[in-house]
């Protein structure tokens, strides 16, 4: 499998996702957030399968798609250490995991 096939589906999904978050609650981080990662996403595939179908490498999507896994695993340390430290449910839900 190709990259272009995961990131191009998955890249809808997040924007699906930011938009439904959006209609649900109003929420414009979610609109913003879900939008914007989506499009890039989108874009990283979309240079991915244009450069395939020349038979060639994309150095740009295969880094877009890098840095935007490190970013969001980033983000996910943060709010692991973030939770652990309240008293709230989702903080004890981290701290289990």
């Amino acid at each position: 499998m190709h990259d272009f096939c995961f990131t191009i589906p998955y890249g809808l999904v997040i924007v699906i996702g930011g938009v439904i978050g959006y209609l649900r609650k109003g929420s414009v981080a979610s609109l913003g957030g879900g939008v914007g990662t989506g499009l890039v996403l989108i874009f990283a595939g979309y240079l991915s399968l244009k450069a395939f179908s020349k038979g060639k490498n994309s150095f740009l999507g295969l880094a877009i798609e890098t840095g935007k896994t490190l970013l969001v695993l980033f983000f996910a340390c943060f709010l692991a250490c973030f939770c652990s430290k309240t008293d709230a449910f989702l903080g004890w839900y981290c701290s289990l995991s």
